[in-house]
């Protein structure tokens, strides 16, 4: 299952119409580019079209893939005990530099400051209470992360 708040999986469905409405252009642009009986060789619009239909084919299955077991989340429910999807957290790292950051949906809309909750970041800190420490590695370097709090998101 993939989580999700409201405003995030409005977002996925947006994209997915979208992007449904992009692939029906690229179908027409085919049809426009085999209208003169060109089929594919030496018809460089035909198969640049056809190129764009696949790509964007594909990503419509993998999103319509991710919306099929995707769960809303309600920010009502989100307990500030351990970090959690839509909790924003403070931490210290190695070097002692703090951070704060706002762990969101599986994909979290455009406009939001969250990251995903699969994010490497995300997944070192998922599970941990304030004072508790874990190691791991980040693109190739190891950190270590404290928690230092943890609070519900703000949802508006």
């Amino acid at each position: 299952m993939y989580k999700f708040f409201k405003a995030d999986l409005d977002a996925l469905d947006f994209k997915i119409a979208e992007l449904g409405r992009t692939i029906r252009e690229a179908g027409r642009q085919m049809g426009s580019a085999t209208e003169d009986g060109e089929r594919e060789h030496d018809n460089p619009e035909l198969e640049d079209a056809m190129r764009r239909f696949e790509m964007w084919s594909h990503h419509l299955r993998e999103l319509n893939g991710i919306r099929s077991r995707a769960t809303t989340i309600n920010p009502n429910d989100v307990k500030a005990d351990r970090v959690y999807v839509g909790c924003d957290v403070t931490f210290v790292d190695q070097n002692e530099d703090e951070r704060t950051v706002t762990i969101g949906s599986y994909m979290p809309h455009d406009a939001s400051l969250a990251i995903s909750y699969n994010a490497p970041v995300a997944k070192l800190l998922m599970g941990l209470g304030v004072g508790d420490t874990r190691e791991g590695v980040i693109a190739g370097k190891r950190v270590q992360f404290e928690v230092l709090s943890i609070k519900p998101t703000i949802h508006r």
